[in-house]
C-alpha cells in the first residue's frame, strides 16, 4: 500500500474533532508519529501507544506519576508561545485519529520499538543565505515536510517544552515496570465499551487493518535468490532492454547493471505479490492504495510512472504485459 503521513480525521466524528485546537492534534500527530502509532482504536494498541509514549519521554516518573493518576493529564507544556494539553479523556475522544493511512495501527511489537528508537530534533530552521550576489530564504526539510502536511505548529519544535530520550537502549526496569503497568491501569479504567462503540461506527478501519505490523512478518520477494537466473534472464527478455539483457546473461548480478534493471525488478515484484494474491488488480484509481497488502515489501516510488504518475493496480498489469511472463515466477 502506498504509504502517506499526516492528520488523517476521516474515521472520527467532526464533533469531536473540532473540539481540539490545531496545536493538540500537531502534537498528537508528532507522538503518534515518534511511538510508531498510526491509530489507537483498540485496547491492545491503545495501551501500546501509552506504553511507547512513556518509554520515550525523557522526564522523570515521579514528575508527571502523579497528574496522570489523579488528573489524567497525560502530558502538557508549550510549542513556542503556544500552549498545548492532551489528557486520557482528550485521547478517548480521538479514537480514529490516525497519523497516517497505513493499513495497520502500529508498527513493530515492543522488542523492535525499543530496538529500534531513535530520536533527533527535527531541524526546523528558516533562514537567509546569500548566494550570487542575492539573498534566498532557505527552509530545511524538515520545516518544509511539516509545513506542506498542515502541521503549522511543528514548525516550532525547536522550543518545545516536551523532550524525549535519544534512544531506548538503556531504560531501566523501573521506567520498563512503570510504563506497563501504568498503560494497563489506564486502559481498565476507560469507559465501558468505548472501542465497541468505536467500531460500530467504524468496522471498516478495525476488518481491514492489521494491530501490529510486524517487520519479521514482512514478504520479501528477492530478485538475487528466489528466482533461477536464467528463468531470470527469460522474464527481461519481456520487459527490459535487448542489450540490459544480453549483458544480465553475461554478467549476472552485477552491482551497476542491477542498479540499472532496478525499475524492471521491482515491477517484477509486483508481478510476484499479483501471484501470490498480494496485489488485486483494478482499475480503481486508489488500488495501489487500497488493494496492495502492507506485508508485501515494495518501492512504490520504483511503481509510479518516469514523471512520478500513479497508475492503477490493473494498468500497471498491462503496460508491463505481465500475463505473458507471470508465470515463470515461483
Amino acid at each position: 500500500m502506498l504509504h502517506h503521513v499526516g492528520k488523517f480525521t476521516d474515521k472520527i466524528p467532526a464533533e469531536k474533532i473540532n473540539l481540539y485546537s490545531d496545536a493538540q492534534l500537531d502534537m498528537l500527530w508528532y507522538i503518534m508519529d515518534l511511538t510508531r502509532v498510526s491509530r489507537f482504536v483498540t485496547p491492545d494498541t491503545f495501551k501500546a501507544f501509552l506504553i511507547r509514549f512513556f518509554l520515550i519521554r525523557d522526564k522523570k516518573i515521579e514528575d508527571y506519576a502523579l497528574e496522570l493518576i489523579d488528573n489524567e493529564l497525560l502530558v502538557d507544556g508549550f510549542i513556542g508561545e503556544t500552549y498545548f494539553s492532551l489528557s486520557i479523556g482528550d485521547l478517548v475522544n480521538l479514537i480514529g485519529f490516525s497519523s497516517s493511512n497505513a493499513r495497520y495501527h502500529v508498527k513493530g511489537d515492543i522488542e523492535e520499538f525499543i530496538d529500534l528508537f531513535k530520536f533527533k530534533t527535527p531541524n526546523v530552521d528558516f533562514f537567509q543565505n546569500e548566494k550570487g550576489g542575492k539573498i534566498q530564504n532557505v527552509i530545511t526539510e524538515d520545516a518544509l515536510v511539516y509545513a506542506l502536511m498542515g502541521l503549522k505548529h511543528l514548525l516550532k519544535l525547536n522550543h518545545c517544552t516536551l523532550k524525549f530520550r535519544d534512544n531506548l537502549k538503556e531504560i531501566s526496569k523501573e521506567n520498563m515496570k512503570f510504563a506497563f503497568d501504568m498503560a494497563d491501569v489506564i486502559v481498565k479504567r476507560l469507559p465501558p465499551n468505548v472501542f465497541s462503540n468505536y467500531e460500530n461506527m467504524y468496522p471498516d478501519v478495525i476488518k481491514e487493518n492489521k494491530e501490529f505490523h510486524k517487520e519479521k512478518d514482512m514478504i520479501r520477494f528477492d530478485i538475487q535468490t528466489d528466482i533461477d537466473r536464467d528463468i531470470l534472464a527469460s522474464i527481461y527478455d519481456f520487459i527490459a532492454p535487448k542489450e540490459k539483457t544480453n549483458q544480465f546473461r553475461k554478467l549476472g548480478y552485477d552491482s551497476d547493471l542491477m542498479i540499472d534493471l532496478s525499475w524492471h525488478n521491482e515491477h517484477i515484484v509486483f508481478a510476484y505479490g499479483v501471484k501470490h494474491g498480494l496485489i488485486q488488480l483494478s482499475y480503481d484509481i486508489y488500488s495501489l492504495i487500497n488493494n496492495v497488502d502492507p506485508l508485501l515489501d515494495i518501492d512504490y516510488e520504483m511503481i509510479k510512472g518516469e514523471d512520478g504518475e500513479m497508475y492503477t493496480t490493473r494498468q500497471i498489469y498491462e503496460y508491463w504485459d505481465m500475463e505473458k511472463w507471470i508465470d515463470k515466477l515461483p
